[in-house]
């Protein structure tokens, strides 16, 4: 840890660019990579209407709303993805992505793991679901199993294997 981050919360975060884990202040909103110096947005991303971008990356939480709806060539959300409204990308990569019900994907996703809530629509889409792509936050755990627990039995579960 730094000496100008001692005394104050931190929370750990993972450049999209090279990869490369470190510690950021927690009440920060963007900064650079320590390594390869290249802009980061740490905040959460809520979208409500319609989003049109070539790449969408966050190291926060990517929240697509009821009405929301986004385009984008690629998608990166280092603290998952929560779907309510539509994701259409060629390649979309998160620890995890829950898809809720009426909610639709379209597009390559890759990610730890991947909660499909009754009446989700999966339109012609490719999921790899692999520990490769990084370990879950105890954040993202907790907020994945209370929506499998409040779930009905027909909720579908898929979750790679630990790795080891």
């Amino acid at each position: 840890m730094s000496a100008v981050l001692q005394g104050q919360p931190t929370r750990a975060v993972t450049c999209y660019h090279c990869h490369r884990g470190f510690d950021a202040a927690r009440r920060a909103l963007t900064l650079s990579c320590p390594r390869c110096y290249k802009p980061l947005r740490l905040d959460d991303v809520c979208v409500r209407g319609v989003h049109h971008a070539a790449r969408l990356e966050t190291c926060g939480r990517l929240v697509i709303e009821r009405k929301g709806w986004v385009m984008a060539a690629s998608i990166y959300a280092g603290a998952g993805i929560e779907l309510h409204g539509v994701l259409e990308s060629k390649a979309i990569v998160t620890p995890a992505i829950w898809v809720g019900p009426k909610a639709r994907v379209r597009g390559e996703v890759r990610a730890y793991a991947l909660i499909l809530e009754l009446g989700a629509l999966v339109d012609s889409s490719y999921f790899n679901i692999s520990p490769g792509v990084g370990p879950l936050t105890p954040a993202m755990t907790e907020r994945a199993a209370a929506r499998v627990l409040a779930s009905d039995a027909a909720t579908a579960l898929l979750r790679a294997p630990s790795p080891g």
